[in-house]
């Protein structure tokens, strides 16, 4: 049976303990009105600060 991700909007993961105010600002800064998985949120952090380290 495949596994299902729990997918959360993006007000939860903002408020999400999970997450430091750095990364809970990029989310904010990132992300569209919809919902997400943890690993999405933190695959989209890294691409955030991978870009932003190459300029």
């Amino acid at each position: 049976m495949a596994k299902t991700e729990i997918k959360f909007t993006k007000q939860k993961l903002i408020q999400s303990s999970q997450f430091s105010q750095i990364e809970k600002d990029i989310l904010t800064a990132i992300l569209s009105d919809g919902e997400y998985t943890i690993k999405a949120c933190f695959e989209e952090i890294k691409k955030f600060k991978e870009s932003k380290v190459s300029e």
